[in-house]
């Protein structure tokens, strides 16, 4: 098969089993923007590449997610992605508000300079300010969440399962001092932490790991059943919002056309950085046997990285070609 690419973008192509066991094969295309002064987009020399497997900020399992797998069949929307720092642009802020949105979706978190918790007299604990907040990372790791391991008996150690490389977490039984314990940068302003046991819902605008809630929980059961009834495949019982790698509250309900406002506020080198996406529509043909027909694409994932003037858009299209892949001869792209 003849892959014919004649757009600037990156183009990947997989051949997978969907979830009944039909042949399908995957054509994923991506596209880099830069963000010019005034909110014009223009298409980036360097195209950022389709990625076949997560990548992380450290070693898997014990840091944040900063790029998903590409190589999925379906989502149920748009996940929406911020990557970047919060930025105060006047000196001596105690906390800068970020709001992310694109389209129908938005959210917003209250980020802190560093602070640390101080023992009181009688027991309590007070926050004392460290530092005024400069530029503070909009990852995981600064937003509320942890493991909790200081118990001698491992049976009560635990863990925050929306976000176990975060801070602030602390168990029900536990050995650790709070006092000078930092506290997170990151805070949902609507349920700001004042107690050193408060277990707020972490905020971020990162993107989530397959095993944090709430993805896990859509993965479906990998039980007895399935290993000798249904493997290779997918349980029954799975579904498909695991796919959906954006922070909970910025995967839009349908589709993104990809016209769409991009609104930042709190995480750019200018107070509100406004942008509309480039409102391609990817046309992608398939050549078979005797006939051609185009490929559906749909806009699964939006990535905003302010600190580097970029945004990534994300298509797919699925095409079954069980007991048909010899008669594939070519795909094109076109833009």
């Amino acid at each position: 098969m003849n892959m014919i690419n004649h757009s600037p973008m990156a183009v990947a192509t997989y051949f997978l089993m969907d979830r009944d066991g039909a042949e399908v094969m995957l054509l994923v295309l991506k596209g880099t923007w830069r963000i010019e002064r005034g909110g014009a987009l223009s298409i980036a020399e360097e195209q950022m590449p389709v990625i076949s497997e997560p990548v992380y900020r450290g070693k898997p399992g014990k840091s944040s997610l900063i790029f998903d797998t590409d190589a999925v069949l379906e989502k149920t929307g748009t996940d929406c992605v911020l990557i970047g720092h919060a930025r105060a642009l006047k000196p001596h802020l105690a906390h800068v508000d970020v709001t992310f949105g694109i389209g129908p979706v938005k959210k917003q978190a209250r980020v802190f300079g560093d602070r640390r918790w101080k023992k009181g007299i009688l027991g309590g604990a007070s926050i004392i300010k460290i530092r005024p907040i400069e530029e503070i990372p909009l990852v995981w790791e600064n937003a509320f969440g942890g493991i909790d391991a200081s118990y001698e008996d491992s049976s009560k150690h635990e863990v925050c399962q929306e976000n176990p490389v975060g801070r602030g977490f602390i168990a029900a039984k536990s050995k650790i001092d709070i006092d000078g314990q930092l506290l997170p940068n990151i805070e949902d302003p609507a349920n700001l932490i004042n107690k050193p046991k408060q277990r707020p819902i972490p905020v971020g605008f990162g993107m989530v790991a397959p095993y944090w809630q709430p993805r896990v929980s859509y993965a479906g059961t990998y039980d007895e059943q399935w290993r000798k009834y249904i493997s290779p495949l997918l349980p029954e019982d799975f579904d498909i919002r695991f796919n959906s790698c954006a922070a909970p509250g910025l995967t839009t309900p349908s589709h993104l056309k990809g016209t769409e406002r991009v609104m930042i506020e709190g995480a750019s080198k200018h107070r509100r950085l406004l942008f509309d996406l480039p409102g391609v529509a990817p046309r992608v043909i398939v050549r078979r046997w005797g006939d051609e027909a185009d490929l559906p694409m749909q806009l699964d994932t939006v990535v905003v990285e302010p600190d580097n003037e970029r945004v990534m858009l994300t298509w797919r299209g699925v095409w079954n070609v069980h007991g048909k892949v010899h008669q594939l001869i070519s795909v094109r792209v076109e833009t």
